[in-house]
């Protein structure tokens, strides 16, 4: 397991960057880099003698480029796309799927990707949670480890994380953290760019438009430069979520990014309790219609898309249901809980489990399907036994039953 933070990573790789920019002056100064047609890959956007001026006329036999996305309609190069989402929801997990996707080639949520390299910047997880994630991913996608090389991830947990600060004039400073990722995006050659998340990485004002906008800005030239796709993970204002719309604390955020994602919770059961299923949406997008979604649910860990074409089919989400109920109900029985089938009963099995913190998402009424399947199967059955006298009911595998719990 790597532990090396990126100053670590960019010692043992050989590699050097500059702190800010060069010249005397800072990142504002007047020697700052963006200046002339030499201007460096990281270029201020605002440099002075950064704008270069086209002359539609010498494009007269020039073939129009074509858009470049890595995955269509979704995920484009070249600018940043932000993902929101409240704590807890899955944000990570997309981020983190959509890393190993691009690097094994393997569909992302239902979707094909364009195979690349990628790092992710991870301000919220450490390096042993990173771990454990990526174990179940690669178990959901059936690949190893070993095919994740043209990924690189770093957790942020325990730095400071901040891209830019702005002094109180207004002026916009780029810290050493910004340029050690992008040192660290050059040397991988990365096509794709997690950062998570931006709380950690704004120094500003989140409702000040132009600190916002000089931001994004900052990223967008980063996408450019690199050639590469950028996804942001954005926690919502509160706004944002008691309207549903999922935004940000100023409009400038959504207005400055070309796309952007929501991934929010679709249903909340009878109990009030999470039943694991989610909508990522994509609320805008300027290069592409609006309005796509994907239905998701946790299923073994991970978000796994439901009703698509070539994602997974609804008979293997009823499968990881009921195997999920298997290994639930045998951790209920060796902890000597007994359980029942019958609804209005205080150990109704799948309200039992629906409580569960080791439940993987599913709810009441998933847990409710996959018993009856399970019965339907005789994988399960109701056994007579005796309590104080009385005749009771409960909850047992049957003795042939292949499953073994985990």
């Amino acid at each position: 397991m790597d532990h090396r933070t990126p100053d670590d990573i960019l010692r043992d790789a050989g590699g050097t960057f500059e702190r800010f920019y060069p010249g005397d002056g800072g990142p504002d100064g007047p020697d700052a880099r963006g200046a002339g047609p030499d201007a460096g890959p990281h270029a201020r956007p605002d440099a002075p003698g950064a704008l270069r001026p086209i002359n539609p006329a010498d494009l007269e036999y020039t073939p129009v480029p074509d858009r470049e996305w890595l995955i269509p309609d979704w995920l484009g190069v070249g600018y940043v796309t932000g993902q929101y989402g409240d704590g807890g929801v899955g944000k990570g997990m997309t981020a983190q799927a959509l890393q190993t996707s691009t690097a094994t080639g393997t569909a992302w949520l239902g979707y094909a990707v364009t195979q690349c390299r990628s790092i992710g910047l991870y301000c919220e997880d450490d390096n042993d949670e990173l771990h454990r994630r990526q174990d179940r991913i690669c178990r959901a996608n059936g690949v190893s480890f070993g095919d994740l090389e043209p990924m690189r991830w770093i957790s942020g947990v325990g730095h400071d994380n901040t891209f830019c600060t702005f002094t109180p004039d207004g002026k916009m400073q780029v810290t050493d953290r910004y340029h050690e990722v992008a040192k660290i995006a050059e040397s991988h050659d990365a096509k794709l760019i997690i950062l998570d998340n931006v709380a950690d990485l704004f120094g500003g004002n989140e409702n000040d438009r132009n600190q916002v906008r000089r931001f994004i800005n900052l990223l967008n030239r980063l996408a450019l430069d690199r050639g590469a796709a950028i996804l942001l993970n954005c926690h919502p204002s509160r706004a944002g979520l008691a309207s549903g719309s999922l935004d940000g604390g100023s409009t400038a955020w959504s207005n400055s990014m070309r796309s952007r994602w929501t991934l929010a919770k679709a249903v909340v059961d009878e109990d009030g309790q999470d039943n694991g299923e989610r909508v990522l949406s994509r609320a805008k997008a300027n290069y592409a219609p609006d309005g796509g979604t994907i239905k998701l649910r946790w299923a073994g860990g991970v978000l796994v898309p439901l009703a698509r074409d070539g994602c997974i089919s609804a008979a293997a989400a009823r499968a990881e249901a009921e195997r999920v109920f298997l290994i639930l109900m045998d951790r209920c029985q060796a902890q000597g809980q007994r359980l029942s089938d019958s609804r209005s009963a205080t150990n109704y099995a799948p309200k039992i489990f629906a409580k569960r913190p080791d439940r993987d998402g599913y709810g009441v009424k998933e847990f409710d399907r996959a018993m009856q399947s399970l019965f339907a199967d005789r994988k399960i059955r109701m056994e007579v036994y005796q309590n104080k006298g009385a005749t009771c009911r409960q909850m047992v595998r049957e003795i042939d039953a292949e499953e073994t719990a985990e």
